[in-house]
């Protein structure tokens, strides 16, 4: 069993990976897509094809940012299983691998979501809507999955953020009572 401090910085490092991701995703212009939540939100065929190919959106860097997503859906997964995991040691709660699995099906959501998408992008110019269907349905659970998880892990963030301002507010405290003698 990992000790919670194994756990803890396993857990910072997994942070750390998904934000640069996150920055990665967002600032890079051959993976960028600044409209991914309206894509993976359309509501019909017909508003997925025109966000995809009507506001000037290149082919090529929606497929490099979903294969870049697909590293992205493997970090933020090790992300939910190490905030599962802190929970676990933390609150001493013994979960059971059921819990542990649940981390999983976001990312597994995910991934076929990913797929489907690669099969609409690679049949866009057909104009065949087979798989939206489907695609459609795995947004929407997917995130139905990984708010809770979302929720979780920033639940964490704001701890660690509060025991470091604590350990700050230590050591700003010990300089003054130092420089007071």
């Amino acid at each position: 069993m990992k000790s919670l401090k194994t756990v803890s910085r396993l857990w910072k490092l997994s942070a750390l990976i998904v934000l640069l991701l996150i920055i990665l995703l967002a600032n890079v212009e051959a993976i960028k897509v600044g409209d991914i939540l309206n894509i993976q939100f359309a509501d019909s065929y017909d508003e997925f094809k025109f966000i995809v190919l009507g506001k000037g959106q290149v082919i090529s860097v929606l497929y490099w940012n979903t294969y870049v997503d697909f590293i992205y859906i493997i970090a933020y997964t090790w992300l939910f299983l190490m905030s599962m995991r802190i929970f676990d040691l933390t609150l001493n709660l013994k979960l059971p691998v059921v819990a542990y699995l649940s981390c999983l099906l976001p990312g597994m959501l995910d991934v076929f979501e990913n797929v489907v998408y690669l099969h609409l992008l690679n049949n866009i110019s057909t104009d065949s809507s087979d798989g939206f269907s489907a695609f459609f349905w795995l947004v929407r659970l997917k995130w139905g999955f990984v708010i809770p998880f979302i929720i979780m892990t920033v639940t964490i963030v704001l701890y660690y953020m509060t025991v470091w301002i604590k350990e700050l507010m230590n050591l700003i405290m010990t300089l003054l009572s130092f420089a007071n003698k």
